[in-house]
């Protein structure tokens, strides 16, 4: 069946590629990831194909892939319309990001975040919708994982979202390479990081 015949369901449908061959090369944590991954697709039921190098290569433009390829269906962010409180449960600590339009630099600091957030949830991340990179395996793969387990949102229009914020009590710091032209008259407060207070 040509791609037009296929059902929007088994289009989007998880699907692990496999790279042919033996493991006797591989030590034996590998060998262990190798036997991990393979039960955890079958946990999960999702369908196993074993492939040549090729056809991985061709799956992931030739990009690193250690002998696996998932397909899956795109990740949509779930829309932010207000900063939550902080709970035990949701982040005490927010990074907002606008404009960070390179999917390689979206998925380092959403790996900064998650790393030093330690759980996973003590920091959230909220981008913009409308001019950042959108969640792609790009964002994934830069992110080490970071993407599928943080708790990344988007909004559509951040500066209403942190002004809300600041009103609701929450402390909202920006940075920026330089201050801009006229910020100084609008009464807004400039400070040098390491000079603000926690």
């Amino acid at each position: 069946a040509s791609g037009g015949d296929v059902k929007p369901a088994a289009r989007s449908a998880p699907f692990l590629f496999v790279q042919e061959g033996d493991n006797t090369g591989r030590t034996a944590s590998k060998k262990e990831m190798v036997q991990d991954i393979w039960k955890i697709a079958e946990e999960k039921g999702v369908e196993v194909a074993v492939v040549d190098k090729g056809v991985l290569n061709s799956l992931c433009g030739s990009r690193p892939h250690q002998g696996f390829v998932l397909r899956c269906g795109t990740m949509d962010l779930p829309n932010l319309p207000a900063i939550p409180r902080a709970t035990a449960s949701s982040p005490s600590l927010w990074l907002a990001l606008d404009e960070v339009v390179d999917p390689q630099n979206l998925g380092a600091l959403l790996r900064s975040a998650h790393f030093l957030g330690a759980s996973g949830s003590a920091i959230g991340v909220v981008v913009c919708a409308k001019n950042s990179a959108p969640p792609s395996a790009v964002v994934s793969a830069a992110s080490a994982g970071a993407l599928e387990v943080a708790s990344v949102s988007s909004t559509r229009n951040l500066p209403r979202l942190l002004g809300t914020a600041a009103d609701e009590g929450w402390r909202v710091l920006g940075a920026a390479a330089g201050a801009p032209e006229g910020a100084a008259e609008s009464g807004a407060l400039f400070a040098n990081l390491r000079d603000v207070e926690p």
